[in-house]
């Protein structure tokens, strides 16, 4: 698995999400949460948070230290897939999209 933040999606992160004002380790977590909708996994969402990574099984690092994350715990959520965060601009939101073999599926 792996995780990929366009720059504009991450700088969304860093303005609307309380992520400190310099990189402290602290980063954002993908993980799921009860309850909800995605493409990949019924009856389940996804969810952010900011934590600590403890035992990442995926990461990005931004060139400016920032930190991005999928614990090993919620790896099954995302089933094969590889998360790519990009921006939409006209709602002021990430996009979430979850590709596998080729094949890309928007949340």
């Amino acid at each position: 698995m792996k995780i990929i933040i366009e720059e504009k999606a991450g700088q969304w992160f860093k303005e609307s999400v309380g992520m400190p004002q310099e990189p402290t380790g602290i980063g954002v977590r993908f993980r799921n949460r009860i309850y909800g909708d995605s493409p990949v996994t019924d009856s389940f969402g996804l969810a952010i948070e900011l934590s600590q990574p403890q035992n990442p099984v995926a990461q990005f690092q931004e060139k400016d230290g920032y930190l991005f994350f999928v614990e090993a715990s919620d790896e099954w959520f995302f089933d094969g897939h590889d998360l790519r965060v990009s921006y939409d601009a006209s709602r002021d939101e990430p996009i979430y999209i979850f590709e596998k073999d080729g094949q890309a599926i928007q949340a």
